[in-house]
């Protein structure tokens, strides 16, 4: 069977989904397991407040860093790969897949970068560019897979866990649902052992409460954009790059 010129591209992105669905298999139940919820009650304030507490399990944050680079650098070396396959002829320049926030930093370097592919790859490449999305090009996904890979490159990508969308306080019987104030790090922030999470008014009797708490993995930071959830952004990776490899198989028919 004859090898299509983009099939080692592919089989990048295939092995990047290797990573990812080995980074959800670990990950799965560790964020609902790692923290959980510790009451605390102010009587004069009338109001009782909620703190994490950090469980006694293990935690492999590295582990996740570890696998998240491997996805990314999967992804980034299918982008490569796909510009090398494109050349119409050999030349002694390095190939890659240029990723630039501004277009006078396309103009001067891209074209070393993709000496050799037609004029409509060339087209296709510009048109992906992250500084068409303006102001906030560091938040393109491109951007935050190129910093990503280059983080991974020298050190380990910071990860931290989050307070996700998921932070309820219900008072039994009829487990109803009573009013929450976040504090001032709000939705999203950072979450550590002691972070206080929410506050809820305190009910004038003595009812049984229960709390619930989630947590999810996430980047640090990332190009522009602080606190990304991990498995979003990186599933989101995998279909953005996808997507551009197919645009690159007209170029070999």
């Amino acid at each position: 069977m004859t090898q299509h010129p983009l099939d080692g591209v592919r089989a990048k992105i295939k092995r990047a989904k290797q990573h990812f669905d080995q980074l959800c298999a670990d990950s799965a139940g560790i964020e609902d397991i790692a923290y959980s919820l510790r009451a605390e009650k102010d009587f004069e304030s009338r109001v009782i407040r909620y703190f994490a507490i950090a469980n006694d399990v293990r935690v492999p944050l590295l582990n996740f860093a570890l696998l998240a680079g491997e996805c990314a650098y999967q992804l980034r070396s299918a982008l490569d790969h796909a510009v090398f396959q494109l050349r119409k002829q050999p030349t002694d320049t390095k190939t890659q897949f240029p990723i630039f926030k501004t277009a006078d930093g396309y103009k001067s370097r891209a074209p070393a970068m993709i000496q050799g592919v037609s004029i409509s790859a060339d087209a296709i490449i510009e048109s992906l560019q992250p500084y068409h999305r303006g102001g906030a090009a560091d938040e393109h996904p491109l951007w935050m897979l190129s910093d990503i890979n280059n983080t991974d490159k020298h050190r380990i990508i910071p990860v931290c866990f989050i307070y996700a969308n998921h932070i309820a306080v219900t008072q039994r019987p009829g487990e109803r649902r009573l009013p929450m104030r976040f504090d001032t790090m709000r939705l999203g922030g950072i979450v550590k052992d002691g972070t206080k999470v929410c506050e809820i008014p305190m009910p004038h009797t003595e009812v049984d409460m229960k709390a619930e708490f989630k947590c999810s993995i996430a980047f640090e930071q990332i190009g522009g954009a602080k606190l990304q959830r991990i498995r979003p952004f990186l599933l989101k990776a995998m279909g953005e790059v996808s997507s551009i490899v197919e645009l690159f198989s007209g170029e070999f028919v």
